[in-house]
C-alpha cells in the first residue's frame, strides 16, 4: 500500500465524523476524564482516590497526545489547514502544560501564593472537555454557526447599549435622588438596568419605586419589553437563523461532495472498461 493511500485510511479513523470505533473510543475516555476532572473537585473523593484519579487523568492525557500524532501522520502538511485539528493541538498543548510539576520552580523563585497559582495553571487542564465539540460534528457545526452570528449580534448589542444608555439618562434623572442605591449615578443606573434585564430581584426593586411615583411602571415595562424580550429574542432569532443557514451549506456541500464522487467513481469505471478491452485486444492478437 502506497503511503499516500495509507493517509488517506488514516485519516477516515480521525476526522471527528464519530463514525469509527476509535472516534468512539476517544469520546468515551472524553467522557470519562470530564467526569474524573470533576471528581477531583471534591475534597472527600480526592482524598480518598486522589493518586488514582491523577494517574487515569495522565493517562488520557496520553491517549490525547497519541491521537494527535496518528492525526499529524493522517493529515501531513494539510494538519493546520483543518480549524478542528489545531483546536485539540491547543487543548493538548494546555493540558500538558497543566500537568507539568510546576510546584519545584515556584519553590525556587519564591513567588508569593504560589501554590494558588500553581493550582489555576493545573485547572486549566479542565478545557480537555471542549474535545467534546472536536469530536462530534454536529456540536462543529452549531460553534460554527454560532461563529457566523457573532456580527448580527454585535450589531443588537449595539443597539440594545444605546437603549441602555439612554434609560440610565433618564432613570438618573428622574429617580436619582428619591433612590440613590438604584439611580443616584449613571453607573448605579445601568447596573440596575443590567438586573432588571436579567429579572434580578425584579420585584424588590421596582415595587417601592413604583409606590413612590405610579407612573414608573410605564419606564420599567417598557424597558422589559425592548430589552429582555425584543432585543433578546432578536438575538436568538439571528442564531437560529445561522444554524439553519450552516446545515443549509453543509448538506448542499455533502451534495456536492457526493456528485463529485460520483464523477469519479464513473472516470474510474472508464479507464477500468478500456484498460479491459485493451487486455480483450491483446488476447485476440498476442
Amino acid at each position: 500500500m502506497k503511503l499516500k493511500d495509507f493517509t488517506i485510511k488514516l485519516r477516515h479513523y480521525v476526522d471527528g465524523n464519530a463514525d469509527t470505533f476509535f472516534e468512539y473510543f476517544i469520546l468515551f475516555v472524553v467522557f470519562a476524564n470530564s467526569v474524573s476532572l470533576g471528581f477531583q473537585t471534591s475534597v472527600s473523593i480526592n482524598a480518598k482516590y486522589g493518586a488514582l484519579l491523577s494517574a487515569f487523568d495522565q493517562a488520557c492525557l496520553w491517549i490525547f497526545i497519541i491521537e494527535l500524532l496518528i492525526k499529524f501522520v493522517a493529515y501531513n502538511r494539510d494538519f493546520f489547514k483543518f480549524p478542528w485539528n489545531v483546536f485539540d493541538l491547543a487543548i493538548v498543548a494546555v493540558s500538558i502544560l497543566a500537568s507539568m510539576p510546576c510546584f519545584s520552580v515556584f519553590r525556587v523563585l519564591r513567588i508569593s501564593r504560589s501554590i494558588k497559582i500553581v493550582r489555576a495553571i493545573k485547572a486549566v487542564k479542565t478545557v480537555r472537555v471542549m474535545k467534546i465539540v472536536a469530536g462530534l460534528d454536529q456540536l462543529q457545526k452549531i460553534i460554527f454557526a454560532i461563529v457566523k452570528s457573532i456580527p448580527g449580534i454585535l450589531w443588537t448589542l449595539s443597539l440594545l447599549l444605546i437603549f441602555y444608555y439612554v434609560y440610565a439618562i433618564v432613570g438618573t434623572n428622574i429617580f436619582g435622588e428619591q433612590f440613590p442605591e438604584e439611580f443616584g449615578s449613571l453607573g448605579r443606573s445601568l447596573y440596575t438596568l443590567f438586573r432588571l434585564m436579567i429579572f434580578d430581584s425584579f420585584g424588590s426593586t421596582t415595587y417601592p419605586i413604583i409606590q413612590a411615583q405610579n407612573w414608573a411602571w410605564i419606564y420599567f415595562l417598557s424597558f422589559s419589553l425592548i430589552s429582555a424580550f425584543v432585543i433578546m429574542n432578536v438575538i436568538v432569532g439571528i442564531v437560529v437563523d445561522s444554524i439553519e443557514e450552516s446545515h443549509r451549506r453543509l448538506f448542499e456541500e455533502g451534495k456536492e461532495k457526493e456528485r463529485q464522487e460520483e464523477i469519479t467513481l464513473e472516470k474510474i469505471s472508464a479507464q477500468i472498461a478500456h484498460l479491459q478491452s485493451q487486455l480483450d485486444e491483446m488476447k485476440k492478437n498476442p
